[in-house]
């Protein structure tokens, strides 16, 4: 009788375990743990947005990964209050709040809560009154069609310290265009005025969005790179009275610049002509957009 009693101890312990394990499994699941991830992380975590508004997810890609943003996949917790395009692309659609999910295909993921207040539009407000809007002159009044499509250049490289005009067009060409907004992803590395004229202010990549009031946008890519001088050349050497003209490429295109540090030894134009003067040895410093380079001259007899 003794053992039939510990056999149905160790029976019950068993059974107790097993739903204690169920339990723990069930309560991890339902908790909807997270699971954060090593290769990028979100700039920002909480965004407020009005109805109408756009904005853009930024995210951080960590060093030396095998993915790329075009990697991640986004999704709204609910479509109706804010989507979200391919690209982190949010739109405010009604007042309340949702999550945005940016998943890596190992299936980490990083969440931006995101909550809806306001309207961009007071027209789209439910408890909009007409009665109480300003009632002007109807002749002074003229309503434009909203637009329908919405063009940018998709890829632009510009130099720091560059101005670019971003050029779009639309449809219908009746449509306002100074009704469209513009955007820089990272305004440290490149920044935007209400015309889309851009400013490279360091090297880097971002993202120029321009916004429609209907909601309809465009992006571009816009790398921005350090100024650069190549040399055909970067060294001579020259007999007496011989000549050599430093050929230089410029990015952006521009009209170098030339100094000889030893005019005794060589001379050199406006146009980069070299002329060797005596025996010894000088520096040519060529110069554009903010950087130089050095082509190195050796005179012979």
């Amino acid at each position: 009788m003794k053992k039939n009693w510990l056999i149905g101890k160790k029976a019950a312990a068993y059974v107790m375990a097993v739903i204690l394990a169920g339990s723990l499994s069930l309560s991890g699941n339902e908790a909807g743990l997270q699971a954060s991830s090593a290769y990028f992380s979100m700039v920002e975590t909480e965004i407020t947005l009005m109805v109408g508004e756009t904005d853009f997810i930024e995210v951080n890609l960590m060093p030396d990964i095998s993915y790329t943003e075009k990697s991640l996949t986004w999704s709204s917790s609910d479509s109706s209050v804010v989507s979200v395009d391919t690209e982190g692309i949010i739109t405010g659609m009604a007042e309340g709040e949702a999550d945005i999910t940016a998943s890596m295909p190992d299936g980490s993921s990083e969440i931006c809560h995101i909550t809806v207040s306001g309207y961009m539009n007071e027209t789209d407000d439910p408890d909009w009154d007409s009665d109480e809007s300003e009632v002007g002159d109807p002749d002074d009044y003229s309503e434009t069609p909203p637009f329908t499509s919405l063009t940018i250049p998709k890829q632009v490289t510009i130099y720091t310290k560059e101005t670019y005009f971003m050029e779009l067009s639309y449809e219908p060409q009746e449509a306002d265009e100074e009704t469209i907004t513009w955007q820089s992803s990272n305004p440290n590395v490149a920044e935007v005025d209400e015309s889309g004229l851009v400013t490279a202010l360091k090297t880097g990549t971002v993202r120029i969005i321009a916004m429609t009031p209907n909601n309809i946008t465009a992006t571009c890519t816009l790398t921005v790179q350090k100024p650069q001088i190549k040399l055909e050349k970067s060294k001579a050497k020259l007999k007496v009275g011989k000549k050599i003209r430093i050929l230089a490429t410029c990015s952006p295109d521009t009209v170098p610049t030339f100094k000889s540090q030893n005019k005794a030894v060589a001379t050199v134009t406006a146009k980069g002509m070299v002329k060797a003067k005596k025996k010894g040895k000088t520096v040519i410093v060529v110069k554009a957009n903010g950087v130089s380079k050095k082509f190195n001259v050796t005179v012979v007899r």
